[in-house]
């Protein structure tokens, strides 16, 4: 009845973009047009890279692999399509809170490729075959008379996976790349990361560490600790044994890791772990003895989320304004917040901001960088003012790719960073936005960051990385001129903030291995450290009393740290040794990474040409299903497209003994703005009553268009042609007969809107407590329906005679998610309503029971022209990150659903009275998981009693406990 609001909206496409392809020996490069340097750099580094990690695994891709380049939003991530031979790297270089600063593009390429061979090496299958499917689908027993059977009551898909390889081990192999290439090496970050976990006895377990899902910090852990174990059994068993677990889990009998771990290692992946875990808490207690003997002290001013990030004093030093993922776990997720040192309470005054964020010199604005959307979808970083009395905001830049922005002092000056294929500038403006100047000239990757006004308002400081390794920071006049380094080493300094006497510069380094805050005398150009900490400080601001505020990492995440009075700290008090590493290691990587030199050095591909549409090879997933009657149905799903995904096509087919049959082709094709689609459908049914035999042929054909309205809603246009046949064989006086008809032949067209918009949290998936879903759809169809039979009078044979029905059918969805009493707790309402708004024949009903209505009742039981529907649901989560594993299976989240449910379809002109309306009570099991590693997994049990007694076509229904039963994806809301 209604299309699952849980579904992805379609991409944006962008038809606006030039395409070009650079071919070398072993690569495609596909990029578009302003995205030539990562173009370039991309083709020269894979290449490089090739014969080094093909050679570990002893495993070379069966094509060309093709590098898709992209920069038409502000993104930055890769991504690895193993199956199709094809990855995706977004130009913008990582800014990531809990990773250190490398050379991006050599970072992600070697990254992902590695992902293509070691994953390549682990399959159990052909790369034809990524999964194969299981399936169960059983019905109610109760149906109309006019159909096979009823309506679905119990689904389970379960994908047997072709590569299962635990999280932690995929990400730690792709880190760790191989000896020698160190893009990615282990730096302060990661080792903050690890040692805080360690230290506060946070540490992942096993079963945390084969899957993603929790927070941006639990996530991240997956990757810290994938790194570590997989570095740690080079060091110690050798880099070899790396490449022979991959392929241990390429045996087909092998879907437990532990087990390839006993097979190349002698030891199970548990007895790894815990040798592992005591050398880590060995190394680091004993490399932090003397910093625990002397930490530095604090106030903490708020601690309540585990990403609180850039906090700025006002004017005057009584509020200070940042950037907080309260509410969510996400790093993604992040509002301005004012604390209030008098009060000492936090209000949000702006969502969904990004990296720096700052008071205008009169306290009564604030500035700060925000993703919209602009030309042609892409979602793009600008800047936006907050007036602090009215709380409204003006949009200052349009399509700028504009963050980072700081006021100067007299208040007549912006300065901010601007983006654009992988390299960032300074740009200067006005207080209204206009007369913008670019005052930098990079053009070869450089990365700048937090730009600050000196208080004389000439001057701006910046962090900056060239070459992407660590980062400097860097003076410049307003002009552009007079560029100069203030503080440069091998070690990472970052986040530089002027005192306002303009005397000291602020700043954070590693220079001891461990994040610090920092203060150079600009006059004496000496540095004292004025923090000593366990995690690692960050992103101070000092205010004219000396007070400094700053971003603390401990324990949890992400703090907000005030510092009244601070003082310096000698260097015997924060003495630090690493177990994976010395600072001196650390120095030798930085010093091979200066030496990249990705401008003057950069290999030139002249004979880039067009692009030409270029398709993946077809992926099968065979399939088998125990369906109706009580038959399995063998098959396969197939899917394949071109590398940029312009067309595509997803279809499938499986048969049974008894030749019944389902067959569907989607056809996408994204050149345009609208994606166009072609969805075909036909299902072939037998069944048999007394002598009669009969087949059903069932066949729906869809077109349209899929506009993408805004980030959160999309619209569908289409057009639908159905056709059923039916065909009944039988005996009549020994001699058989056949007889075949159309009994319905509809058009439809019409508009479909959708609505999503979920806020991302830790039990959003299982319990959300936040966000709206809408689902509207207006049709119009001119449809045939069987009405009997004559005899045509000029040839005796039997034709159809049809009833025409015109019909406008109309649908409402709404899905309203609300807190409940902890944020474990989620409540939804939801409202379903629809109309047909003219007498048709009761093939055309909404039914309004079973897993789509009223659970309490069967699906064909409440039927009409219109119905209404009410929905209540309150759900906790009862157990988390529960750690357990079952097989292939490992289980994440518990909730129990307690639902009620009130509705009612009727066919007459008025509506009726409430008392009629059926209402039913239930509660639903709610389980996440995570299959063979990688497919996550939703599995439900409803139990649901209707509460009131009524006869549909003499059939009695209500009064009696049913049952619903599901494994897929996601669970049916």
């Amino acid at each position: 009845m209604f299309v699952p609001l849980s579904g992805q909206m379609p991409e944006y496409n962008h038809p606006e973009l030039t395409w070009k392809t650079i071919k070398t020996e072993h690569f495609e490069v596909h990029f578009h047009n302003g995205t030539l340097r990562t173009a370039e750099l991309v083709a020269e580094i894979a290449e490089e890279v090739y014969p080094q990690i093909t050679e570990l695994y002893n495993f070379k891709p069966d094509t060309k692999v093709h590098f898709i380049i992209k920069d038409y939003d502000d993104n930055s991530n890769g991504a690895s399509y193993y199956y199709d031979n094809k990855i995706e790297i977004w130009a913008p270089p990582m800014n990531f809170h809990l990773r250190g600063t490398h050379n991006w593009l050599r970072d992600v390429v070697t990254h992902e490729f590695t992902h293509i061979v070691s994953l390549g090496a682990a399959m159990k299958f052909t790369r034809r075959i990524p999964a194969v499917y299981l399936q169960y689908i059983s019905y109610e027993k109760e149906k109309r008379k006019d159909v096979i059977h009823g309506y679905p009551d119990r689904i389970v898909s379960l994908p047997v996976a072709g590569t299962s390889v635990p999280m932690w081990f995929a990400e730690g192999m792709a880190q760790y790349q191989r000896k020698g290439i160190d893009f990615d090496w282990w730096d302060s970050f990661r080792d903050m990361v690890l040692r805080d976990a360690v230290l506060n006895n946070n540490m992942l377990s096993p079963a945390e560490m084969e899957v993603f899902g929790s927070s941006s910090l639990r996530n991240e852990l997956v990757y810290n600790q994938g790194l570590a174990l997989v570095t740690y059994i080079s060091r110690f068993y050798g880099e070899e044994k790396i490449a022979e677990l991959a392929q241990a889990m390429g045996s087909v009998k092998r879907m437990s890791f532990s087990s390839a771990c006993k097979k190349v290692l002698g030891k199970t992946e548990k007895q790894l772990y815990s040798e592992w875990k005591a050398w880590l808490k060995s190394g680091y207690k004993k490399g932090t003895e003397k910093i625990r003997q002397n930490l530095s002290g604090y106030d903490m001013i708020f601690s309540e989320s585990s990403g609180n990030f850039y906090p700025v004093f006002n004017s005057d030093g009584s509020k200070v304004l940042f950037l907080t993922n309260r509410g969510s776990g996400y790093f993604s997720v992040l509002n301005l917040a004012l604390y209030d040192f008098e009060t000492g309470k936090v209000e949000i005054i702006a969502q969904y901001a990004d990296l720096t964020a700052g008071f205008s010199p009169d306290n009564k604005k604030i500035i700060f960088g925000r993703k919209h959307r602009v030309k042609h979808g892409s979602n793009v970083f600008d800047l936006f003012v907050l007036d602090l009395k009215t709380r409204k905001e003006k949009l200052l830049t349009r399509n700028q790719r504009a963050r980072s922005p700081v006021w100067s002092a007299d208040g007549k000056k912006i300065v901010c960073v601007t983006e654009k294929d992988g390299t960032s500038n300074l740009v200067l403006m006005d207080p209204e936005g206009k007369n913008r100047k670019q005052i930098t000239d990079f053009s070869c990757g450089e990365k700048i960051y937090t730009p600050r006004f000196f208080p004389q308002s000439n001057k701006i400081v910046f962090t900056l990385s060239k070459n992407g390794v660590g980062r400097d920071i860097a003076v410049m006049d307003i002009s552009g001129e007079n560029f100069n380094y203030l503080v440069k080493t091998l070690n990472d300094e970052r986040d530089a903030f002027p005192s306002p006497d303009g005397r000291y510069i602020y700043f954070s380094s590693d220079a001891t291995g461990i994040f610090n805050i920092y203060k150079y005398d600009i006059k004496t150009h000496t540095t004292e450290q004025l923090t000593n900490v366990l995690g690692g400080a960050f992103m101070p601001c000092v205010n004219s009393k000396g007070e400094i505020v700053f971003s603390l990492f401990h324990d949890t995440g992400y703090n907000i740290a005030f510092i009244k009075s601070p003082s310096g700290v000698s260097g015997a008090s924060s003495s630090y040794l690493s177990p994976f590493w010395k600072k001196t290691d650390a120095y030798i990587f930085a010093e091979k990474a200066e030496k990249y030199d990705d401008c003057s050095d950069r290999k030139s591909f002249g004979n880039y040409s067009d692009y030409e549409m270029t398709y993946s090879k077809m992926l099968f997933f065979p399939r088998l299903v125990y369906d109706f009657p009580g038959e399995i149905k063998a098959g396969a799903y197939f899917t394949g497209s071109d590398v940029l995904d312009r067309f595509s096509v997803i279809g499938g087919a499986a048969i049974n003994r008894i030749k019944d049959a389902d067959i569907f082709s989607v056809f996408t094709y994204r050149r345009f703005a609208p994606t166009l689609f072609l969805e075909i459908y036909h299902q072939i049914r037998h069944t048999s009553e007394l002598d009669s035999k009969f087949r059903f042929d069932l066949t729906e054909v869809d077109l349209g268009g899929d506009i993408r309205l805004g980030t959160r809603s999309a619209l569908r246009t289409f057009y639908s042609f159905t056709r059923y046949n039916a065909g009944m064989t039988f005996k009549d006086r020994g001699i058989e007969h056949k007889f075949t008809y159309t009994y319905h032949i509809g058009n439809r067209i019409g508009l479909k809107y959708q609505y999503i918009k979920i806020t991302p949290a830790r039990f959003s998936r299982i319990a959300p407590n936040s966000g709206l879903k809408t689902y509207m759809l207006t049709e119009h169809a001119w449809n045939r329906f069987l009405k009997g039979f004559e005899v045509n009078s000029n040839y005796g044979t039997i034709v159809e005679q049809y009833d025409k029905y015109s019909f406008n059918r109309y649908e409402l969805k709404l899905v309203k998610y609300l807190p409940g009493l902890s944020y474990r707790h989620g409540i939804m309402a939801g409202l379903k309503a629809g109309v047909v708004d003219a007498p048709v024949d009761d093939f055309y009903n909404f039914f309004a029971g079973g897993l789509d209505g009223l659970k309490g009742y069967p699906f064909y039981s409440i039927e009409g022209t219109k119905f209404l529907q009410f929905d209540f649901s309150y759900r906790a989560v009862l157990f988390s990150d529960m750690k357990l594993r079952m097989g292939f299976l490992q289980l994440r989240d518990m909730a129990l659903s307690m639902y009620a449910q009130a509705g009612n379809a009727w066919s007459s002109k008025n509506l009726p009275d409430m008392e009629s309306f059926k209402k039913d009570a239930g509660v639903q099991f709610r389980l996440t998981m995570n299959a063979f590693y990688s497919f996550p997994m939703c599995f439900y049990f409803d139990v649901s009693y209707g509460f009131d007694k009524f006869v549909n076509k003499k059939q009695q229904y209500g009064g009696e406990y049913r049952t619903y039963m599901g494994l897929m994806f996601d669970f049916p809301d």
